[in-house]
């Protein structure tokens, strides 16, 4: 080292001086390394988790009930459309009439006819007997002689007779129009087939064609139809209450929860 260093004096001081420095700074940066960890505050931010966060899904709003009704012509004639649009109506009320067509009916309704027919002759006949039997009586009290009160007196006589046969006859063409309708009624109710509500609710029409419902009822109760994922299914059991917020986040309603991911929706609102 000796004669290297005499042979070259330059090199060696060169090559001192630069592992100098590069010892200073491993010295310097251990310090100042040490130094900053003894003077680091190590802080934690701390969180507590107070419940579950809320679960989110997607669903709608619904009819509890909804039923359709189409025409039907096994059963007859559609006659009548008993209810109108918006229309409130209870379970059992008729919504629909059908007739069917029958010659029996036909010739039910041509005596029906002719009963009415025969209780008008009737009256005009009793209207016609009981004028004339004003004007024979007032001609009795105008008459000046005995010999033509005995002629009116005897008109007024065969007057009553028709008056009583009158009588008879209108009476007889009123019972007989009765009897009639009687009947009448009776083969229309065996022709006519009435289809009822089976819920209540309000109407809603429809279009009559033969495959869109000529109108439906639907209930006044709804209830949320919505999906649950399997993350928050676990977090369920049947039967538990739940709140549900519309995603408006005006209105909550207290719900319970079904089996079959439905909440059935309470009358009260939150």
């Amino acid at each position: 080292m000796k004669v290297y260093y005499k042979r070259h004096p330059l090199l060696v001081m060169l090559i001192s001086v630069v592992l100098s420095i590069v010892l200073g700074i491993i010295v310097l940066s251990v310090f100042v390394l040490h130094k900053g960890k003894k003077n680091q505050t190590h802080t934690y931010a701390t969180y507590t988790v107070e419940s579950q966060a809320d679960s989110l899904f997607k669903g709608s709003v619904v009819a509890s009930t909804f039923a359709d009704y189409t025409k039907d012509v096994s059963l007859g004639e559609l006659s009548k459309v008993n209810v109108i649009e918006g229309q409130e109506i209870k379970a059992g009320d008729v919504l629909l009439t059908y007739t069917k067509s029958s010659n029996e009916l036909s010739s039910q309704e041509f005596t029906v006819k002719s009963a009415e027919n025969e209780l008008v002759n009737a009256k005009a006949d009793m209207t016609e007997v009981e004028n004339k039997d004003v004007s024979l009586r007032t001609k009795f009290t105008k008459a000046k002689n005995d010999a033509e009160k005995q002629v009116l007196n005897d008109q007024i006589e065969t007057n009553n007779e028709a008056l009583k046969t009158a009588q008879r006859a209108l009476t007889t063409a009123s019972l007989a129009l009765e009897q009639a309708q009687t009947t009448m009624a009776n083969q229309v109710a065996q022709q006519t087939i009435s289809v009822t509500s089976k819920t209540a609710g309000n109407v809603v029409m429809g279009i009559d064609s033969e495959t869109g419902p000529l109108l439906s009822v639907v209930s006044k109760e709804t209830f949320v139809l919505g999906k649950v994922s399997e993350y928050d299914y676990d977090k369920l059991k049947v039967n538990d209450n739940v709140k549900v917020e519309t995603v408006d986040l005006k209105k909550r309603y207290q719900e319970r929860f079904h089996s079959s991911h439905l909440y059935q929706k309470k009358q009260q609102e939150i």
